[in-house]
């Protein structure tokens, strides 16, 4: 009798890292993995995400300033152009962070495998990296919770309304009724 609810698109190797990467939430493949060298691979990992981060806020910051240096030039056309800060990524660098940031997630899914093969085949971690899990995942969830209490940086765009709701509240007002 199979399970139902199973993705059927995940088969063989794709199940066994989708698997692996479900265990890194316990303690003990967290431990292992962080034991395999996975601290490495998570600072890493911050380190290009928060480059990211600053790259694309400058980025925002320059098209900005460059939006309204236009908008001032267009109005006043003897204005000299600024001298500006240039972002902190260009294209390409921003698309090697990204290819590195692929390639440690690939390293990430590998050593995450191996911890849970290793878990199952039952091998124990160091104390050390017991505690060292137990922080990481309490900081994950920690970091998950501000994530869903963010506010979402774009605001929902406006409903419009249907004509004849348009319609029937002009006509509702009294200033309309007594014309």
């Amino acid at each position: 009798m199979s399970n139902s609810y199973r993705a059927e698109g995940i088969a063989g190797a794709a199940q066994d890292e989708f698997k692996a990467l479900i265990a890194l939430s316990t303690v003990k493949v967290r431990a292992l993995y962080l034991q395999l060298g996975g601290a490495h691979i998570e600072h890493c990992l911050e380190r290009l995400s928060l480059s990211m981060r600053e790259g694309h806020d400058s980025y925002r910051r320059y098209l900005a300033q460059e939006t309204a240096d236009y908008a001032a030039r267009y109005d006043d056309p003897s204005l000299e152009p600024p001298r500006r800060e240039r972002p902190a990524l260009n294209a390409r660098e921003a698309l090697n962070l990204a290819r590195e940031t692929t390639e440690l997630m690939e390293l990430k899914r590998k050593l995450a495998l191996q911890a849970a093969r290793m878990a199952s085949a039952g091998v124990e971690p160091a104390k050390e990296f017991i505690e060292a899990a137990k922080d990481s995942l309490v900081r994950e969830a920690e970091v998950a919770a501000q994530a869903m209490n963010k506010p979402a940086s774009i605001p929902p765009a406006p409903r419009p309304q249907p004509k004849a709701r348009a319609e029937k509240a002009q006509i509702a007002t009294p200033a309309a009724a007594a014309a």
